[in-house]
């Protein structure tokens, strides 16, 4: 088992010095790169206050377990799961997942991991089902092809998986994971990627990246409208207080909002190029964005729906969570 520290910034000096995560922490974002692992923000601030190093590479999908005990990396690079201890920053485990893991969501002690085994054109993706304490997969599940977004009932009694390959959204039973229905989005658009439960749990919304639409679901999981998006959506996420709903715009390099009950488009927030996945800050004022081929993290209002700020010096940021848990494309509250 490897186990490394985490490198905690000294602000003063430049200097990686090795030590326990402060309480200050307590509010943080975590961002995944592509190159280089996982940085810590402060989440008030949003200062760089760490980096923890994964162990694996090409880290993509990301995530806290709401108990706040664990942070999860699915690295594509290297085909696994990391496990950290999020209070210490210490790699507790990698878990071989297989070839191109990409999303990551937590259930209680239980990890859900997409990945694409190509042995084959008509291969399906795969699920990988993670005991996080034990670091074992114990079971995996069959999705579509090219599986991406993962949502949960709010009752936890049902997973939904967008699968942009064939066109379908996936529904599972939990917690054995039984594949209970198959939603196909072709009627309405293709490519669909992310997949996000309302904080009331009434509705799901499903982006159609390739068809610049929205699919809304309802607690049936029976398609109830579509919306209109500017090109390339992919992250959708509610607010916290579950009035606006925000569409990550990638190819369009926008965040658009747009109103939660009436779907009536409110305002474009402009952003940087292949920006993916956002989440919240704690206190629901700011939205932060990973913005791949800007290599950097933009920062907008999520009240007056403005441009506040980037932040430079990534990469290939890819995903982004908060723990507290807060709203956004990879974690509901």
């Amino acid at each position: 088992m490897q186990r490394t520290g985490m490198m905690i910034l000294a602000a003063a000096s430049g200097t990686a010095l090795v030590g326990m995560v402060s309480q200050s922490l307590a509010q943080s974002l975590y961002v995944t790169d592509q190159q280089s692992g996982v940085t810590i923000l402060d989440g008030a601030t949003l200062a760089r206050t760490g980096a923890i190093a994964i162990g694996g590479q090409g880290a993509r999908g990301v995530a806290v377990t709401h108990d706040g005990k664990f942070l999860l990396t699915a690295n594509q690079g290297t085909g696994d799961l990391s496990i950290i201890d999020r209070a210490t920053g210490v790699l507790s485990a990698r878990v071989p997942i297989g070839p191109s893991p990409e999303m990551v969501r937590s259930d209680a002690h239980t990890a859900y991991v997409t990945y694409e085994p190509r042995t084959g054109k008509d291969d399906l993706a795969q699920i990988a089902i993670v005991d996080i304490d034990r670091h074992a997969v114990t079971r995996t599940v069959p999705s579509g092809h090219e599986t991406e977004g993962i949502a949960f009932s709010a009752d936890g009694k049902a997973m939904l998986v967008a699968n942009e390959g064939d066109n379908t959204v996936s529904v599972y039973a939990l917690p054995g994971a039984t594949l209970t229905q198959k939603i196909d989005t072709s009627p309405y658009g293709t490519r669909p990627r992310g997949i996000n439960r309302s904080p009331d749990g009434d509705t799901y919304v499903v982006s159609l990246e390739l068809s610049n639409k929205i699919l809304v679901l309802n607690r049936s999981f029976s398609v109830i409208r579509s919306i209109a998006t500017d090109d390339g959506p992919y992250g959708v996420a509610y607010s916290p207080d579950g009035t606006r709903l925000f569409v990550a715009a990638a190819r369009a390099g926008l965040i658009q909002a747009f109103d939660a009950k009436t779907f009536a488009h409110i305002s474009d927030i402009p952003v940087g190029k292949r920006c993916w996945h956002f989440s919240f800050t704690a206190d629901a004022r700011r939205i932060v964005a990973a913005c791949g081929r800007s290599e950097a993290l933009f920062v907008v209002d999520a009240i007056s729906l403005k441009p506040l700020q980037s932040i430079a010096g990534f990469k290939m940021p890819w995903g982004v969570v908060a723990y507290p848990n807060t709203s956004g494309t990879l974690d509901t509250r």
